[in-house]
């Protein structure tokens, strides 16, 4: 099945946006589920509990559900070495000192709310509970080098 054979209206209710998550995690488990990835278990690098495994993308999908943990700590997709991870709630202004002339928009979203994030724009999501985001790309055609 093609995700655009995968439909839910909006019809101006916040609420049926979970509908829509729950089709896209099913398309993924069906084109993806089996595939192996590299993924991070524990808070960050810099904990001594930290470590990589190889899990099925089903894996990673059911372990979101189940609160994003595994038995060591929480599980994301591994990241490139090729940056710096900044601890963004502890900031070491020695080591990122253009940190302070940083501008930023701190808020909560709350349940059926949603934030417009407009594209390419940087931005640091940490989550009170537990949560599924969803990312649309709704430009056509553009390519996008990062």
């Amino acid at each position: 099945m093609d995700l655009n054979e995968t439909t839910a209206t909006l019809h101006g209710r916040p609420s049926n946006v979970y509908a829509i998550a729950l089709a896209l995690v099913d398309y993924l488990k069906r084109v993806a589920g089996d595939r192996t990835i590299p993924v991070e278990v524990g808070k960050n690098s810099l904990c001594v509990e930290w470590k990589q495994e190889l899990i099925t993308f089903s894996e990673l999908l059911q372990r979101i559900e189940s609160g994003g943990s595994s038995s060591s700590g929480p599980t994301y997709l591994g990241h490139h070495p090729l940056f710096d991870q900044v601890d963004l709630d502890d900031i070491d202004e020695s080591k990122f000192p253009n940190v302070r002339d940083l501008e930023f928009v701190d808020c909560n979203i709350e349940e059926g709310e949603m934030l417009y994030i407009p594209p390419k724009w940087w931005h640091y999501v940490r989550s009170l509970t537990t949560s599924f985001f969803v990312s649309f790309w709704w430009s056509k055609g553009e390519t996008c080098a990062f």
